[in-house]
């Protein structure tokens, strides 16, 4: 989401990508830079390497950056986003036997 500045006494107003060189981009599995184009309402979810350890692999890692492209009003745009980071313990192993061992104590419990 990218929001426009209009003073003090208006909120800001939600407004398109102040470039089309502007955004969120990944690194494919064949090592291109794409552009994500993620719909307003919807949720994106990005792997880190803490679950590409834990699921050997099946899981990986997603290379990316922010790019912000130029337009003569770019200095009243900001872009804006939530990001929630979940990390495990400092003292967790991490490992793909040991997440399998864990999901598989877990669903023998059913589940809860």
């Amino acid at each position: 989401m990218y929001l426009q500045d209009r003073g003090l006494d208006e909120d800001p107003a939600v407004v398109p990508a102040p470039s089309p060189l502007s955004g969120l981009f990944i690194r494919t599995r064949g090592g291109d830079l794409t552009k994500v184009s993620i719909p307003p309402d919807c949720l994106a979810f990005q792997t880190g390497e803490a679950l590409e350890v834990a699921t050997g692999g099946k899981l990986r890692a997603t290379p990316h950056c922010v790019r912000v492209g130029s337009s003569p009003n770019t200095q009243q745009v900001s872009r804006e986003t939530f990001a929630l980071f979940l990390q495990p313990n400092t003292d967790q192993h991490l490992s793909a036997s040991e997440t399998e061992y864990m999901l598989d104590t877990w669903l023998q419990r059913g589940g809860s």
